[in-house]
């Protein structure tokens, strides 16, 4: 069974008591490193304003079984000193720390390379993800609840059940402005097309930067088009890049659910994407972007040029208005309360 807890359906939520809830991540923003995972706190921050009453154990675990031990022994730390109704890990392999217990209900959410590891590592580092793959997908079958933020990846797991539910969209950061104004700010030319490569990490192998520096240097032969590296920027100065630009190229070998295409929507930007994750039934209707199913730097500067040819009237934004804080909120708890309901009826209460 697959429970789609949609962009296009609303989930009623009833006056019931809050949740106090346990949210344990190997990927939590810091001050060294504020960019890192931001759509991680980007949801704890809507189901804090939900009213759910949520504490947050982040980890960096790494390849170190020390730090994961580490990780579980804070995790009961917290549940000795509070009376939580249930764990949320984020990230297939933190379901190893949240599954060191089974007295409280465990909800586990899939991002991307958790379930399908990545095609683009090599040699040992291949064969790290390849472990961390199956670990990811056999705790699947031990939480009491699932959420991908796509179906490819829920088919991709062992479990039947698991709900979708695309990460939170912050819609007052991710909006529009003056292109001119943000080329200023950003001290970008304003007499040339620029595409914008937004990866916080560019040197990852699985974003493929240099696909895409090859993809522009193609299309410039004929077209004026320049590519822009938004790199590791604070959260609060990309939209102000995806409203400089003229198109997000994004270039990956995979992805679960791209956020950087829902925060360019919300920015008006036009997409070109491999054809990863859930992008095709993202972008895939609409005229101003283009979904490219060859990784060939030829076929996708020619859908880049196309894009860039392209006059659009209508408002991408429209397209993601419904995967706002409140909406992910709403689909998120529901999620909880059938957590804590399947554990309320396996203790026969």
């Amino acid at each position: 069974m697959v429970n789609v807890i949609s962009s296009k359906k609303n989930v009623e939520i009833t006056a019931e008591k809050p949740l106090k809830v346990l949210f344990v991540t190997s990927q939590w923003p810091t001050p060294e490193n504020p960019s890192k995972a931001p759509f991680v706190e980007r949801g704890v921050r809507a189901l804090r304003a939900a009213g759910v009453d949520m504490d947050v154990l982040p980890y960096d675990g790494g390849w170190s079984p020390g730090k994961y031990r580490q990780a579980v022994s804070e995790l009961h730390r917290r549940l000795r000193q509070n009376d939580y109704d249930l764990i949320h890990a984020y990230f297939g392999q933190c379901g190893m720390v949240a599954r060191a217990q089974f007295k409280l209900p465990v909800v586990i959410s899939y991002g991307g390379s958790d379930v399908e590891g990545s095609p683009a590592f090599k040699g040992k580092q291949r064969y790290k993800h390849y472990v961390l793959m199956m670990i990811s997908r056999i705790l699947s079958l031990l939480a009491t609840q699932v959420i991908v933020v796509s179906e490819n990846l829920g088919k991709k797991l062992p479990r039947k059940g698991y709900h979708i539910v695309s990460s939170a969209l912050d819609l007052d950061l991710f909006q529009p402005i003056d292109k001119r104004e943000a080329r200023e700010r950003l001290g970008l030319p304003q007499d040339r097309k620029l595409a914008l490569f937004a990866s916080i990490d560019p040197a990852n192998p699985r974003k493929r930067h240099n696909l895409a520096v090859e993809v522009c240097r193609i299309a410039s032969q004929t077209h004026p088009v320049e590519l822009v590296v938004a790199g590791k920027r604070p959260p609060a100065e990309v939209p102000i890049y995806m409203s400089a630009c003229d198109v997000l190229l994004l270039t990956s070998t995979n992805e679960g659910s791209p956020n950087v295409v829902k925060e360019a929507l919300a920015c008006n930007l036009p997409v070109v994407a491999t054809a990863v994750g859930d992008v095709r039934q993202r972008i895939g209707h609409l005229d101003s972007c283009a979904v490219v199913d060859s990784d060939q730097p030829q076929d996708l500067a020619a859908a880049l040029m196309r894009v860039l040819e392209h006059k659009s009237a209508r408002a991408l934004r429209d397209e993601v208005l419904d995967l706002g804080f409140q909406k992910y909120a709403e689909r998120v708890i529901a999620v909880y309360r059938l957590a804590v309901g399947q554990k309320g009826a396996a203790n026969g209460s």
